[in-house]
């Protein structure tokens, strides 16, 4: 018995490395996993560690969520704690092309929120914005601030994108407007 598959292939213009994909359907009943809502991460690939974590699945007649480790599938976000050069150790995937992303608003925006179930422990992340070249993320930080941050039971965390971002004597601060990140 053979089982259908997609496979998308594209090459970036510099002739490197392809972005491979394979979907396999007969597969998607082992993860029972849930819609994809808009902005919604749909897999979380650990580079160091060559895994993928599927966390929700991307909606019927879209392409379905991809799991290379490759970035140039129009689907990815570099998660970068430096811009300082450093490689991503983290690619975050999403149903929607990243050019659809808003880009964070400087001095300081959150670009990746976490809404986690306290009993549970599991979590729907969203790309609220991406990180420009020229800022780093930071965190994970506890956002108390969202009106569903006072539901019971839900935890809101996320990661904040900043620019300016120094270390002093052991102590990170960002030296935009006198705010500090403790």
């Amino acid at each position: 018995m053979t089982y259908p598959h997609k496979q998308v292939i594209r090459g970036d213009e510099k002739g490197s490395e392809s972005l491979h994909y394979h979907y396999y359907p007969h597969n998607q009943h082992l993860f029972k996993l849930p819609e994809c809502a808009t902005q919604q991460v749909c897999n979380a690939v650990y580079i160091r560690l060559n895994l993928t974590q599927p966390l929700c699945a991307c909606p019927q007649g879209t392409d379905p969520c991809s799991v290379s480790t490759l970035t140039n599938d129009e689907r990815s976000i570099e998660l970068k704690m430096s811009n300082t050069g450093s490689k991503a150790v983290t690619v975050i995937k999403t149903c929607e092309p990243v050019w659809s992303v808003r880009d964070c608003r400087i001095p300081r925006d959150w670009s990746i929120l976490a809404l986690q179930n306290t009993r549970t422990g599991k979590a729907h992340y969203l790309v609220i914005c991406k990180c420009p070249e020229n800022a780093q993320l930071d965190g994970p930080l506890n956002h108390d601030q969202p009106t569903y941050a006072q539901v019971p039971g839900i935890r809101v965390y996320g990661m904040m994108c900043v620019r300016g971002a120094s270390y002093v004597r052991g102590r990170r601060q960002v030296d935009v407007n006198n705010w500090e990140l403790r």
